[in-house]
């Protein structure tokens, strides 16, 4: 009869779970779980002390990170803005904000019987490393003081040896067992404030961390799983507990490369709960070192005003995705999956309301999944998107749209995407998003191609399209504490104090910043049913991929070709001034407005006989005709030079859809605002209307019926 691999066995056997040797650790491909100096306060004292500040009433209490960022072309510095955050990198794998925000009970008096037993029949697989994973909330209701006591009990004859240490009495009376149960399980209680501490002789005051409770339950839960558990009492002398972990593989001194042994992430000193003398071998400690991943899979969440975060992963840490599906490549570019979290492990708000994607940005509650729990607060697993960046992507590309998604979120908008969080793993840059039914392309082609022409959808209609522009008004121009800024090109020894050129403080000075979306088409808009099922549901402006932060309304021009279909002349055709503007994202959104215009009047058939028309004139390129129906073609001004203009059937469609017999006063207000307000190309002194003004006209036309 075969013999059955256990779960640690799996671990050990998978090469792709085990955490780097000590050189690459020190080359920085697993960081340390702990706080970069970027995330901690400017006079925050270097030995570790950290405080939590209130970061919404406190404005001298900023998270400042740089890194340098150049686009070819000439661009120059761009001010990227970040946000205030009590933790702007996660390297714990969200344990700190797991206690913050998931305060379930700790402490349950259940008694599970055999806990190897009952800890394995709560595993679940991750459906992206396919291995097994323990879920958070199981960990206090498995561990308690009361199983702990009774496993103590069993292994009491076998520890009899290491009592003295402990300063216990032999043999152990139920009292003294239960108070060690105690200690191992910790009180469950975390106070999470602050105090203060002044330096003696001087006019410092710095904020202390606060006190933490230690807890052995992971711990202990390791060590049943490698069948050592009357090892519990090494690691609680040695005080070796469950905020050491993961614990980090170094060499062993004296020892060939094939052997190493576990210490903590500073790597200071060896253990002595691994020494010879507890008679670790060598594939004991492989064993401990695979299966502490299996308590130890990531908690996702937000800070305190709804930001995200930015996590980093070690390489063999265990996701807590219940399933895992491509459902998009666009070849070179991101992978795009949709993934299931386990409710234990994720701290974004699913309940009715509170998840209503045109509130929130999250998932409907129709798209919540209930698991097989029934004693927690939460009982949805999340479904989410995940997009993961191409190997290739820089930490400055990928920081550049972190950014910019984060500013999104402090900057909350209805009709803008809302960044759950982010992450790194294995050399891999990914943000997670609320999971989209489709985007405006396949809603218009496939779930609602022939449209009813009533005055419900045209409200519909234009509240969207008021949305969107209001969605783009929020970017394009908001004003921001430039202690909240990131320059990018600036070194990393720039602080959020650092001077500005007026000699003013940052942390005081109030600043305006210009957000360029750069790719505004149907695929980047994504449509969320309503979460009540009693509406049309709701547009929201993504992917920020191709966007760029500055400190004025202008960036030397380049060529930036992006979607053929919907960008501007200026995407290709430098223009007279030699400058790029917020402007850009207008005429992509005209585009977008002309083809909802067909799309209510004739449905999916319209928008197709609308892009058969604009082919008949397409873009040269070095000769050769490209018929991808953009909006404009290249044209020759009286000099000679090089411009464009807007395609003649475009003014043409504008009249046909004008002259149809459901054309409304609205929709004839509607396209000639984007006849003459955002198909536009800009010349000296005749430009395209701002995302404001739009928004403003569709608003009172909407406001005078539909």
């Amino acid at each position: 009869m075969a013999r059955s691999v256990s779960p640690i066995d799996r671990l050990v056997r998978l090469s792709g779970l085990h955490l780097p040797d000590h050189q690459s650790v020190q080359n920085g491909e697993v960081r340390s779980p702990v706080l970069d100096e970027s995330d901690l306060c400017d006079n925050t004292p270097q030995d570790g002390n950290i405080g939590v500040h209130n970061a919404d009433q406190d404005p001298n209490f900023l998270s400042v990170q740089t890194a340098p960022f150049r686009r070819e072309g000439g661009v120059p510095t761009l001010t990227q803005p970040t946000l205030q955050s009590e933790l702007s990198v996660i390297t714990d794998l969200g344990n700190r904000l797991r206690r913050r925000t998931d305060s379930s009970a700790l402490t349950c008096d259940e008694s599970p019987g055999d806990l190897q037993d009952a800890l394995s029949r709560e595993f679940v697989p991750s459906a992206v490393q396919r291995v097994d994973f323990l879920p958070n909330r199981q960990l206090p209701r498995l561990i308690n003081p009361g199983s702990v006591e009774q496993e103590l009990a069993v292994y009491q004859k076998s520890i009899t040896k290491r009592i003295k240490t402990l300063d216990f009495s032999f043999p152990l009376s139920k009292l003294e067992l239960a108070a060690e149960a105690y200690r191992i399980c910790g009180s469950g209680e975390q106070s999470w404030h602050s105090h203060f501490e002044a330096t003696a002789g001087t006019r410092t005051v710095r904020r202390l961390r606060p006190p933490e409770d230690k807890s052995y339950r992971k711990i202990l839960a390791i060590l049943i799983l490698i069948d050592r558990p009357s090892r519990i009492r090494d690691f609680v002398e040695e005080e070796v507990c469950d905020a050491d972990l993961p614990l980090e593989k170094f060499p062993s001194s004296g020892k060939p490369s094939s052997h190493w042994e576990l210490r903590r992430r500073d790597g200071k000193a060896s253990l002595k709960c691994f020494n010879k003398k507890r008679k670790w071998r060598q594939s004991t400690l492989r064993k401990f070192e695979a299966a502490q991943w299996i308590v130890l899979a990531p908690y996702l969440g937000q800070d305190s005003r709804k930001v995200a975060l930015r996590y980093k992963i070690p390489d063999s840490a265990i996701l807590p995705f219940t399933t895992w599906k491509q459902i998009s490549s666009s070849g070179g570019f991101s992978k795009v999956f949709e993934a299931e979290i386990h409710p234990d492990h994720h701290a974004f708000d699913t309940r009715p309301g509170k998840g209503d994607p045109r509130v929130d940005g999250m998932l409907s509650p129709l798209e919540a999944k209930p698991t097989k729990e029934s004693t927690k607060p939460r009982k949805e697993t999340l479904v989410v998107v995940v997009k993961q960046l191409r190997p290739e992507t820089t930490e400055q590309e990928f920081l550049r749209e972190f950014h910019i998604l984060r500013l999104i979120s402090k900057h909350h908008h209805e009709h803008l995407i809302t960044l759950l969080a982010s992450y790194e793993q294995k050399g891999l840059y990914h943000f997670v998003f609320p999971l989209a039914k489709a985007d405006l392309y396949n809603y218009w082609k496939n779930i609602n191609k022939d449209p009813e022409r009533d005055p419900a959808t045209a409200m519909w209609i234009a509240e969207q399209c008021e949305g969107l522009a209001r969605g783009l008004e929020t970017v394009h121009k908001y004003d921001t504490f430039s202690g909240d800024s990131l320059i990018y090109g600036a070194s990393p020894e720039t602080t959020r104090n650092s001077p500005l050129p007026n000699g003013k403080d940052q942390a005081r000075s109030l600043r305006t910043f210009h957000c360029r979306h750069g790719d505004i088409k149907p695929e980047n808009i994504l449509w969320f049913p309503d979460p009540k099922g009693d509406g049309k549901g709701v547009l929201k402006i993504a992917d920020f991929g191709a966007a760029e932060v500055t400190d004025k309304d202008e960036a030397p021009w380049k060529k930036n070709p992006a979607s053929l279909i919907y960008e501007p002349p200026e995407a290709r055709i430098r223009p007279p001034d030699g400058i790029i503007k917020t402007s850009y994202d207008i005429w992509c959104l005209g585009c977008i407005f002309i083809n909802m215009s067909a799309w209510y009047f004739d449905g999916w058939q319209g928008i197709e006989d609308f892009l058969t028309k604009r082919q008949e004139v397409g873009f040269s390129l070095h000769g050769i005709p490209f018929h991808t129906g953009e909006f404009y073609i290249a044209d020759k001004d009286d000099e000679g030079r090089t411009g464009a203009k807007v395609k003649p059937v475009i003014n043409e469609v504008i009249e046909e859809l004008r002259s149809h017999p459901d054309c409304t006063q609205f929709f004839s207000g509607f396209l000639t605002l984007i006849q003459k307000g955002m198909l536009i190309v800009e010349r000296d002194g005749h430009g395209r209307k701002s995302a404001h003004n739009i928004a403003s006209d569709i608003g009172e036309m909407r406001e005078r019926g539909v």
